[in-house]
C-alpha cells in the first residue's frame, strides 16, 4: 500500500461522517466541529502530505526508521486524529511554525522518550488510540507486526501480522463502534482488550 492509495481509502472511509461538515483549513482535512461532534475538537483530522523533497530530507536524517517497515508510509500520509482523537497516527512534523490546525505527533519525537517500547516489542511507536482512561501506543515491530501495548503498563492488548492487516481492522472497528447517539466510539477491543 503506499500513501495516496491510502489517503484515498481514508478520505473514503470518512465519506459518511461528511455530514457533520468538511472542509481544508489550511494544511489538514477536517470533518465536525466541537459544537456538532464533541467538546474534543473536530471529529476526524487528517494532514494534507508534505512534499517529498521534505520528506526524503526528513528519511535521510533519521535513518533509524529503515529498519521497520512502513515509516516511509506513515511519513507520507502526515498523520491523523480519527474519531475525536481515539485514534492516531503520527508524521513527520515537518514545518517549525505553529499549526494552524492541528498537527500529528512526531514519529522521531515521541519515540525518543519511550525507550522501554522499542526494547520489550523491538518496535517503533506510530501512532496511539484510546478509549476511556486507557490509552496505548501501536507500534511496528522489526518483524513488521503490528502491536498495540498499554502505555502505562506496557502490556501487550493486541497484535496484527502487519500494517496492511491493522489498519482496515482498527477503521472497520471504529466505525462499527461509533455511537451516533452519544458522538463516541463506544468500545474499541484493541484499546481495552477482549472482544
Amino acid at each position: 500500500m503506499n500513501a495516496m492509495t491510502a489517503l484515498a481509502n481514508l478520505r473514503h472511509f470518512l465519506e459518511p461522517w461528511d455530514r457533520y461538515g468538511f472542509d481544508q483549513r489550511h494544511d489538514a482535512l477536517i470533518w465536525g466541529s466541537s459544537t456538532e461532534t464533541t467538546n474534543r475538537g473536530w471529529l476526524h483530522q487528517v494532514m494534507l502530505p508534505h512534499a517529498s523533497e521534505e520528506l526524503d530530507r526528513f528519511h535521510a536524517e533519521n535513518r533509524f526508521l529503515e529498519a521497520f517497515r512502513h515509516p516511509r508510509l506513515w511519513c507520507e500520509m502526515n498523520g491523523f486524529n480519527l474519531f475525536s482523537k481515539a485514534f492516531s497516527l503520527f508524521g513527520p512534523a515537518l514545518h517549525s511554525e505553529p499549526p494552524r490546525v492541528w498537527r500529528a505527533y512526531n514519529v522521531v519525537t515521541t519515540n525518543m522518550g519511550q525507550g522501554g517500547f522499542h526494547q520489550r516489542f523491538d518496535g517503533i511507536i506510530f501512532g496511539g488510540a484510546e478509549h476511556g482512561r486507557r490509552s496505548v501506543w501501536l507500534l511496528e515491530t522489526r518483524s513488521g507486526e503490528v502491536v498495540s501495548a498499554d502505555r502505562e503498563t506496557s502490556q501487550e492488548i493486541f497484535r496484527w501480522p502487519d500494517f496492511d492487516s491493522f489498519l482496515p481492522a482498527a477503521l472497520n472497528e471504529l466505525a462499527a463502534n461509533w455511537s451516533e447517539d452519544e458522538r463516541r466510539v463506544t468500545h474499541l477491543s484493541f484499546v481495552t482488550g477482549g472482544a
